[in-house]
């Protein structure tokens, strides 16, 4: 190459080559295709090659990881396979180290980063990382047994989401600040891949951060994002389509719609307990009620470099990466047929891999237990169920039964959001009760008192046996709960 052509590249294409190799290193194919025709471009306009790339950066081949220096010049290769090969190779690599597309930029163009260049540090003796999270998760949080494993098994999940239908969404709530909902986010973001953690973010951004790199995303204070109320339909649809393979969302852009993939994990931590998530997000939930420790624990500083928990992600990563790891995407579940369902299939599988099967399906089980939202409309059959059991009639004036739905101590309908959870919270009201109850094809009536006379007075309200066939496809064979009946006897006889 002439002299003078050289010291052309050097001057100004040199920033140029490290922009697009930077913009290579998105997860967006049509912007990673984009830029690797440029670089083509580029490479053509000066006379190199692929093989060149290295050089033109700034960097020594020498003293690279050689695999590293084969992979750089494989992602210019004819055979599309064969690229596709190098980026995932590559892709390995900065997820191993905690790098990302920029850290490999800077490594390529002279900045000697250890992780990047010879030799290359041996595989630790291996050991089981949920064994290893589990420990070491206890040390920081204070979470019930049943719960330290759900968190353990989500954050291994983040290696292997790509390989399941759906990414259950994290959600960490307390009634109280000190619980250690942003500690545990902290300790998660130094155990999955690709940590993005995020006080705020907007729309626009968490869109283009997810297609571009689908990261695990880690957001703290989402009450500050008012999820639950109609203004943020926007983000709401992203968490909630990110749910599931395949998920997308389209934005017009200079008259063209353009899509992005929006399936990526998802954590938030929510700073209290009445209210916050709509249920179309929380069914796709596995919730995390954490309350303050008893006990002290072990103080974490997210700035202090911490051994323990960086060799934990060096585990999960071995063991995400291992040839030999098959992972059955259809294993036996305690509960099946439903979301709750969807979002723990690939963390029992992830459990029978490793030898924890028994314990998290024991855990799947208590959460199903305490498990509240499968429906807005199901639950208030249920509650209405267990009124209609503790007061023992048949029939039930509009009034008191809403008097009795509000009445419900371990109920939400005084702090009811609407069927869609949308709403400011407020106290059921009857127009929205006999809403719920038209979709199932209940509808008031007149009725009368039992014993009638000449005196009584007819009312607005409902038969048991309207409810008897909703109760039976939808709330199964048992009655309803004790745990409420003395509060519901009070206020029905009371209204009555």
């Amino acid at each position: 190459m002439p002299r003078s052509l050289q010291r052309l590249f050097d001057l100004h294409a040199r920033a140029r080559l490290r922009k697009l190799f930077a913009a290579l290193g998105t997860d967006n194919a049509h912007e990673s295709a984009t830029a690797r025709e440029r670089i083509d471009a580029l490479l053509r306009e000066h006379g190199r090659h692929w093989s060149d790339v290295i050089e033109l950066l700034g960097g020594d081949v020498d003293v690279l990881l050689d695999d590293l220096v084969r992979d750089i010049a494989g992602l210019g290769a004819a055979d599309p396979a064969a690229r596709a090969r190098a980026r995932r190779a590559i892709d390995d690599l900065l997820v191993r180290e905690r790098k990302t597309w920029n850290d490999l930029v800077a490594a390529l163009s002279g900045s000697h980063e250890a992780w990047a260049c010879k030799p290359q540090q041996p595989d630790p003796d291996r050991v089981n990382p949920l064994a290893l999270i589990l420990h070491l998760l206890g040390d920081y949080v204070a979470l019930a047994p049943h719960q330290l494993v759900a968190v353990s098994l989500w954050a291994l999940h983040t290696f292997v989401y790509a390989q399941f239908a759906v990414t259950p969404r994290l959600v960490l709530r307390s009634p109280t600040a000190g619980a250690g909902k942003t500690v545990l986010l902290d300790l998660l973001s130094t155990l999955v891949p690709k940590p993005e953690k995020f006080d705020a973010i907007t729309t626009a951004a968490l869109i283009r951060t997810i297609d571009q790199m689908h990261p695990t995303v880690l957001i703290d204070e989402a009450d500050n994002m008012n999820i639950a109320l109609q203004p943020n339909g926007r983000l709401r649809a992203i968490f909630n389509s990110g749910h599931r393979q395949g998920g997308t969302d389209a934005i017009s852009e200079r008259g063209t719609v353009r899509k992005f993939s929006t399936f990526a994990p998802l954590a938030l931590a929510l700073p209290e307990m009445v209210h916050g998530l709509p249920r179309t997000l929380n069914s796709r939930s596995i919730t995390i009620g954490m309350e303050r420790s008893p006990r002290q624990l072990k103080r974490y500083d997210p700035v202090a470099p911490n051994p323990a928990l960086t060799a934990a992600y060096l585990q999960a990563y071995l063991w995400a990466h291992d040839p030999a790891l098959e992972l059955n995407r259809d294993p036996e579940m305690p509960v099946m047929g439903n979301r709750f369902a969807d979002n723990w299939r690939p963390l029992i599988a992830i459990a029978d891999a490793l030898g924890y099967g028994e314990e998290a399906r024991d855990a799947m089980m208590i959460f199903a237990r305490e498990f509240r939202d499968a429906d807005v409309k199901i639950i208030l059959l249920a509650d209405i169920r267990r009124i209609f059991d503790a007061q023992g009639g048949d029939r039930l004036p509009s009034a008191v039964l809403l008097a009795a739905l509000h009445g419900l101590d371990d109920a939400e309908w005084q702090e009811f959001q609407g069927a869609r959870g949308e709403q400011q919270p407020h106290k059921l009201r009857a127009g929205e009760l006999a809403g719920m109850l038209r979709d199932f094809g209940i509808k008031s009536r007149t009725i009368w008192p039992h014993d009638r006379t000449a005196e009584s007075k007819s009312s607005k309200g409902y038969l048991a046996v309207q409810f008897e066939d909703a109760w039976r496809r939808y709330c199964g064979d048992a009655g309803g709960g004790t745990a409420a009946q003395s509060n519901v006897v009070k206020i029905t006889r009371a209204a009555s």
